[in-house]
């Protein structure tokens, strides 16, 4: 089940909510060849930061559920008109999946909270300057307690060499803080050590 609902507060300035909840847990997990969802994990245009943290899909990505009793909220604001060159985008969210196991014994729980804030400026219709700021909170790990954070900080810019060719930019840097012994995410990584990246990514993509 899933809905949304949008309101423009003014012209240039839209906000939304959204909702999404479904139930797998008489399934088998995923490890074991059952369903989940792949709503925060289905990215098909590749990562940006492959290699980091030992590689893997999605690299120094956080993937807040496990799919099996899993429930998503988020608040959504964006900010865009064509005759201002200052765009901004955010938006809000909590994920909970009551019970990671599925149909295996025990129903351990998993929650994130996530934000991020996005502000664009563009110098040129062809030229642009951007800066982000992204956050993933989780208060139960695995079906414990645990305080661990993970933020990322990207500023970048970007050119449009054609209408349907972009060039861009990006210095991004990453830390994992205030996990608990043992508490690992996505990919394996070891959150508990406190890892942490940063580095620039040069890269061009193309639009059709």
């Amino acid at each position: 089940m899933n809905g949304k609902v949008s309101y423009q507060l003014i012209q240039p300035l839209r906000l939304s909510a959204s909702y999404m909840t479904a139930d797998q847990s008489d399934n088998a997990t995923q490890a074991a060849g059952g369903s989940a969802l792949q709503m925060f994990s289905g990215n098909r245009s590749g990562e940006r930061y492959a290699g980091v943290l030992g590689g893997g899909q999605a690299p120094g990505g956080v993937f807040p559920q496990a799919g099996e009793k899993f429930s998503a909220a988020q608040i959504d604001l964006t900010f865009k008109d064509a005759k201002f060159p200052v765009e901004f985008y955010s938006h809000v969210g909590r994920t909970q999946d009551k019970d990671i196991n599925g149909s295996a014994v025990g129903t351990p729980e998993k929650t994130w909270n996530n934000f991020a804030g996005n502000v664009v400026y563009r110098l040129t219709p062809a030229v642009y300057l951007a800066s982000r700021y992204s956050s993933a909170t989780t208060d139960m790990l695995a079906g414990h307690a645990t305080d661990g954070k993970v933020d990322r900080i990207q500023l970048g810019g970007g050119l449009w060499l054609t209408k349907n060719m972009l060039a861009k930019v990006e210095y991004v840097t990453q830390k994992y803080r205030g996990f608990v012994q043992g508490d690992m995410v996505n990919n394996n990584i070891q959150a508990w050590r406190d890892p942490e990246f940063d580095g620039f990514v040069a890269e061009v993509s193309f639009a059709f």
